[in-house]
């Protein structure tokens, strides 16, 4: 029997694919998921729902922007798919629909065009990472991430990294 070229890709990102940490359940459903444009009220200033929630554990919906560099122990998470790194830019021009994550160890990229969530720490105010000299003024700290289910044409498509 001759496996095709989907069941061969599925069989493999199956097989890389492990368990997320935070697919627990209960626990899981006590973490609020925020929009990132609940972020910002007038003139770009932080919204009273974010400062509600800084230091505490959320969870936030996007795509993973490609990271810059290899080894890298963050990236960007943006409302919409993107081929380039947003996170360049000064404060002053700080887009509100990117939140920065930031992980323990070193991330698996997912593509660019598979949704996905993150949760971890919020952690507001502009912000200079030492190592990289990159600002930002929304961060997730201590997080972990996983693609969410996705309908392909030849069904479903699932990639789950816990970090």
């Amino acid at each position: 029997m001759l496996i095709t070229r989907r069941q061969w890709m599925a069989g493999a990102a199956a097989s890389i694919a492990a368990p997320s940490t935070f697919a627990a359940t209960s626990a899981l459903a006590a973490v609020p998921v925020l929009k990132m444009p609940e972020l910002y009220g007038e003139g770009g200033a932080l919204s009273k729902t974010a400062l509600e929630w800084e230091g505490k554990e959320v969870i936030f919906q996007g795509y993973m922007a490609p990271p810059l560099k290899p080894d890298s122990k963050f990236f960007v998470l943006t409302t919409q798919p993107m081929a380039v790194c947003p996170f360049c830019a000064a404060i002053t021009e700080w887009p509100e629909d990117i939140v920065v994550i930031y992980t323990k160890r070193v991330i698996n990229e997912l593509p660019f065009d598979l949704r996905m969530q993150a949760m971890g720490k919020l952690s507001l105010g502009e912000w200079i990472d030492p190592s990289t000299g990159f600002v930002s003024k929304v961060r997730l700290v201590d997080a972990e991430y996983r693609g969410l289910p996705t309908v392909t044409q030849g069904g479903i498509r699932t990639f789950q990294f816990g970090l």
